[in-house]
This record gives C-alpha cells, structure tokens and sequence, in this order.
C-alpha cells in the first residue's frame, strides 16, 4: 500500500472522478459537546486536532491516497468504487468483524483492538454540528474501533461510516469542517489507553471511496496534544485509513 502523487487539483481522475484538494489544520476540539489494484480514491484529507474551535493553520495540497497489489486484474467497479455507489445494489450492512481485526501492525508496532462499536444514529459519532450534515446526507451507519499499543502509549479510532449514495458521501466529506466538526474519537473502559478518544488531540485523516466515508484519528493515550509526535501520529492515521479497505473492496466485487 502506498501514496501517490494525484493529477493537478480539478483534473480527471481515472474513471471520470475529479480529485478534491487534501487539507490540514489544526483546530482546538475541549469545547465540543459530547484498490487492491490501484484503486483510487478521494485525496485524504487530514488535520491535527489540538485545544478550542480556533482554526491556526489551514493549507491545501493535492496528495490522493492510493492502494495497490500485485496483478492487473481489477475491475472498473474495483477501480471507481462504483460497485459501491449505490445502497440498492450494496445494501448488506457493514459489521467491525470484518472491518477491524484483532490486531494491526502500524508504525512498526502492533495494535490490539480495544472496543468496537455500531450505531445507525450517526450523530452519536460526531463532533459539533457535522452530526446534522451526516444525517442530512442520508448516513446509514457508522462502524468504529479503537486501538492501542502499549509500547508507544498511542491509540487510534478507526471508523467507516455507510452513507446511501457516493453523491451523498461526497456532500458529506464536503461538508467537514475541520475547524469546528467532523467524526468522533471511540472511548474505551477507564484504564485501557483509549478512554480519552472522544476528546483527544491528534492527526485524523480520511478518505470517500463509493458511498463509504472512512476516517482514522490518532492520538497520545494521555489525550494530550504534543505537537512533537504530529508527524508519527500524522503517518499512523495514514495506515489505519488503509485497515477497512480489504473488507470494503470485496464489497465492490460481489
């Protein structure tokens, strides 16, 4: 798996889609309430949370995230996640067994799943208001896990949520502020180094591919913003984006 260089921003990608600009700020998040082969989708966007709904940096890039496997096989739906577009002909719904396993290795070290969790109200799993744009643009589902490895003190939620139709998801993603909302950290017990998900300072990043939005943030176990680890923490958000994508892909050739 790895990252590529994407076409100029508004250019074609393969199979007709146009690439949005990747993004990255850091924003203040105390105060919010409660292709195996070469299978493109939308630049990642991502974004290092820190303390209270203040935007201090805001850059664009055009970074798209791609997958790739040995052999030339791949269909166009493979391709596009056009096998994927549409709830009326992917309409099974997703379960964290088999999006999530027990264990990743990431960074160099291994992670082991802490807690999954399932919601159809997809507003649970938000943060400030982009719970309403979830359900405005018809999400179905939001699937999350969270990780740790005690080796490093870092954990990492790691979600999908299902929308109705890549339409839909695209509007959502475009919808994201990272400013002020966007997808929810997973808690875990107290004691299991991802108890302070829902509030921690991290890096997130995410992607669209068909009608899925996934998304990943990763953060100290302590909660903390520490601006020293936001390149590793950037890089493990960027691997465990990549985690659902052997699931959902088998999706696209059903």
């Amino acid at each position: 798996m790895f990252r590529d260089e994407s076409p100029a921003a508004g250019s074609p990608a393969p199979g007709g889609d146009v690439p949005q600009s990747g993004t990255t700020a850091e924003i203040d998040v105390s105060a919010m309430g409660e292709e195996k082969p070469s299978r493109r989708m939308t630049p990642r966007t991502t974004m290092l949370l820190s303390a209270g709904f203040v935007v201090l940096l805001l850059l664009s890039g055009g970074g798209a995230l791609l997958l790739a496997t040995s052999g030339s096989g791949a269909s166009e739906a493979e391709l596009t996640g056009e096998g994927v577009a549409d709830e009326s002909n992917d309409s099974e719904p997703l379960r964290s067994g088999n999006l999530f396993p027990e264990t990743v290795d990431a960074g160099g070290e291994e992670y082991s799943l802490v807690i999954d969790d399932d919601t159809d109200d997809c507003a649970t799993a938000a943060q400030g208001g982009y719970g309403e744009q979830l359900e405005e643009n018809e999400c179905r589902q939001i699937v999350r896990a969270s990780y740790t490895s005690e080796e490093t003190n870092r954990a990492v939620t790691v979600g999908v949520a299902a929308m109705s139709t890549a339409d839909n998801a695209q509007a959502a993603q475009e919808a994201q502020d990272l400013g002020s909302s966007w997808f929810a950290g997973l808690n875990g017990e107290q004691g299991s180094g991802t108890e302070r998900m829902r509030y921690a300072s991290g890096q997130g990043s995410g992607a669209q591919w068909g009608r899925y939005l996934i998304f990943a943030l990763a953060a100290n176990n302590d909660g903390r913003a520490a601006p020293r680890d936001a390149e590793k923490l950037t890089t493990l958000s960027d691997d465990f984006v990549e985690v659902p994508f052997d699931s959902l892909s088998e999706r696209a050739q059903e």
